[in-house]
């Protein structure tokens, strides 16, 4: 039977066991690494003390704000895609984003493409088993000189249904 000190030692371990993979994870981020490399023992540790990616990278901005003065002054588009987090067999799936009729195939995550002031239209889906547009939907961007418009992209666990794209 355990004593009442080695409860709380048990809550304290599970308490900060969650907290404690999404620091790694988000660490991993910072040097343009996915969370799975946690699991690579040696490996993580070098990562873990390397500086991170200057700039933005595939998991998002950097976090110290190096570069960011720089992507603000660009004209294009900032686009998020995600999807819900039960559905995630959809991490195997790769998004095609389509800006004005060039296809750009993208891991989920926040991607920048730069644009030239004015109109442009956008559409992303993904290839899901034999559906080969699964989840499409379009939207009209209006760009700015100067700015970056966000979009954010996320699909539902339902697989027939349109996904959400909206301006954010």
């Amino acid at each position: 039977m355990l004593g009442f000190s080695e409860n709380i030692a048990n809550i304290y371990q599970l308490a900060i066991l969650i907290p404690s993979i999404a620091v790694g994870v988000r660490r991993m981020h910072d040097v343009n690494k996915s969370g799975w490399f946690l699991l690579i023992p040696i490996y993580n540790f070098i990562l873990a003390i390397t500086d991170g990616t200057k700039g933005n990278n595939t998991y998002g901005p950097d976090p110290k704000g190096s570069g960011e003065m720089q992507e603000q002054s660009k004209t294009g588009v900032e686009v998020k895609t995600g999807f819900f987090p039960l559905a995630f067999f959809l991490f195997f799936c790769t998004p095609t984003i389509v800006l004005d009729g060039t296809a750009h195939r993208k891991p989920w995550g926040i991607h920048s493409f730069a644009l030239a002031p004015g109109r442009h239209t956008m559409k992303i889906f993904f290839r899901y088993l034999f559906m080969a547009e699964c989840g499409a939907n379009s939207i009209d961007v209006i760009v700015e000189e100067g700015k970056m418009k966000r979009i954010a992209y996320s699909m539902s666990p339902w697989m027939f249904a349109k996904g959400s794209l909206k301006e954010l």
